[in-house]
């Protein structure tokens, strides 16, 4: 996101969370509360990525109510806390997100849960206006074969800016994953996923392709390797931030 240089933004991110429920998943009712916390610094190019240095703090609840054996509806509110390190940095906030929905596992075919609702970011500083804007989180999961799956997944949400580009991203994702096993061996995965990425106080909007393939040969109960390749494509509307990325992987699978 940061005007171009001679080396990529490098950070690193840590974060511990945990949830606790109460009531049975087989009970009428049940809530689940989350806590997290992360926190991420930058590295490299410390002339502006000083500036991007934060903490997030998150806080959540979610009510499940069952109207079926397999079905439920769900009441989601979140909460989270970001902190910039920087003094000078304006774009601390508090993000409110309420969300409802409904989660199901109606056929061994077909499982998934569908959250829609707002979310309404809020700047410390009052010199950044605050923003409400829609918010929704879906992950299908369809199983027309014991042997083969197909995953959706969407969801619309706020992200964090780097490098003072715009205040923050409204990042939409929609994707599909098809998982195959051919043999009791060998398997194979192949996703594909858009992304749009419109930046807030900025005239920026990204558009990102992403398309991957993945086969894995399993030898042994504990042992397998395989190979994955991704392609992707940014299309931009600063002309500067186009790219095409070939991504080639190798990789060997062990358990105890």
């Amino acid at each position: 996101n940061t005007p171009i240089s001679a080396t990529p933004d490098q950070y690193h991110e840590s974060y511990l969370g945990g949830v606790g429920s109460y009531g049975a998943k087989g009970a009428e009712g049940r809530i689940d509360l989350e806590l997290g916390q992360r926190s991420r610094r930058y590295d490299n190019n410390r002339a502006r990525t000083s500036t991007s240095d934060h903490d997030t703090a998150d806080f959540g609840a979610t009510f499940y109510w069952r109207i079926a054996p397999k079905t439920s509806l769900l009441l989601q509110a979140k909460q989270s806390k970001v902190d910039y390190m920087d003094p000078a940095s304006i774009q601390s906030s508090t993000e409110n997100r309420l969300l409802a929905g409904v989660t199901w596992a109606a056929t061994a075919k077909t499982t998934g849960t569908f959250k829609l609702g707002m979310v309404k970011k809020s700047f410390d500083n009052s010199a950044l206006s605050s923003s409400s804007d829609p918010s929704w989180e879906a992950t299908i999961k369809w199983s027309p074969l014991t042997y083969s799956q197909v995953d959706f997944n969407l969801s619309r949400m706020p992200a964090e800016t780097t490098g003072g580009v715009g205040n923050f991203v409204d990042k939409t994702i929609t994707g599909a994953t098809w998982s195959h096993a051919w043999t009791r061996q060998f398997a194979t995965e192949v996703a594909a996923s858009y992304t749009t990425e419109d930046y807030k106080g900025f005239a920026r909007q990204d558009n990102t392709r992403n398309f991957g393939l993945k086969a894995t040969y399993t030898m042994r109960r504990w042992l397998s390797f395989g190979a994955g390749y991704i392609y992707s494509s940014r299309d931009s509307n600063i002309n500067t931030s186009d790219y095409d990325r070939n991504k080639l992987m190798l990789f060997v699978n062990a358990t105890l």
